[in-house]
């Protein structure tokens, strides 16, 4: 069962690039989500002026699935595989390739919903100004380990950025590797630009700022990568203790967020304002520090170095 929250998310990355055919997505949320008629006769009537194709028969039971109540997740796939042939961008078209090849190991409600995107937009925002910002005196960041990534899709986004050599993603969760990989493929055959790998952060020993990761090559053997990152981000600090905080080298610049979400079970670590973060996460210098309000809790960012 799904409820399209995906396309809320959506909808907030395209708004946020002022993408020209927004009004594609608007069209379809209207046909999937209200039944809107119209809607559906508009986008019919797209399919009549693209052709047949492979896939027609696919978008044509996507476009009137409202009327026939086909709410599964096979069919949000379909919707996502309609929106990426209707909307030309690259980050839709890869998040629609990656969930067929997935299917229902990946939950799109909750991934691209609009709080999760909302945050990795305002992240992807703010971090740009600081890494301007230290380019500029002579610091630049290269090497990036996320904490706690899940599918670390927010990785797409910054690594446009061709400063950064390397984008490391932590998990505990096994399932995670290989769906993360795949979502930055591109960057994944690059040499790795981007790699995932299995790792509790609390348990990360530095030696001389960096640290030994155990990872699968190519041809699926157990390998040992020692990782330096320049910048460490968590967006999952809630669902940790503080530990991996206070185990980092002096001088780190780290990006983290949390939130008040305390009603979910596996949030552990809440805080109720910005002020009570920076009290908990001691910053020997910040660069940004705000909030953001995403409608059923709000969600806290810093910028800063240990």
């Amino acid at each position: 069962m799904t409820n399209y929250l995906f396309l809320n998310g959506l909808e907030s990355y395209l708004v946020e690039k002022n993408h020209p055919q927004l009004e594609k997505l608007t069209t379809i949320k209207k046909a999937i989500v209200q039944g809107s008629p119209y809607a559906m006769r508009d986008l019919i009537i797209d399919e009549i002026y693209r052709g047949p194709t492979e896939l027609t028969q696919e978008f044509a039971k996507a476009i009137v699935s409202n009327l026939l109540k086909e709410e599964d997740d096979y069919n949000a796939r379909r919707v996502l595989q309609l929106l990426s042939y209707s909307v030309e961008d690259p980050y839709i078209q890869n998040a629609a390739r990656w969930s067929i090849q997935w299917h229902n190991k990946v939950n799109l409600d909750d991934h691209f919903s609009r709080g999760q995107m909302n945050s990795k937009l305002w992240l992807v925002r703010e971090l740009s100004k600081v890494l301007d910002e230290r380019h500029k005196q002579g610091y630049t960041v290269k090497n990036i380990v996320q904490y706690g990534g899940w599918y670390s899709t927010v990785a797409f986004f910054i690594l446009q950025d061709p400063r950064i050599q390397q984008y490391i993603n932590l998990e505990v969760d096994l399932d995670c590797i290989a769906i993360a990989d795949s979502f930055n493929e591109k960057e994944f055959v690059k040499q790795w630009r981007f790699k995932s790998a299995l790792k509790d952060v609390d348990k990360i020993k530095w030696n001389d700022r960096t640290f030994e990761i155990h990872t699968m090559n190519m041809q699926d053997e157990k390998i040992k990568m020692r990782v330096g990152p320049n910048l460490i981000i968590n967006t999952s600090c809630e669902h940790m203790t503080d530990d991996w905080f206070y185990n980092l080298p002096k001088d780190m610049l780290v990006c983290l967020q949390t939130n008040n979400y305390f009603s979910r079970k596996e949030h552990i670590n809440c805080v109720n304002g910005i002020n009570e973060a920076l009290a908990k996460y001691k910053f020997n210098r910040v660069y940004y520090s705000g909030e953001k309000d995403m409608d059923i809790y709000t969600r806290f960012m810093i910028i800063g170095r240990t």
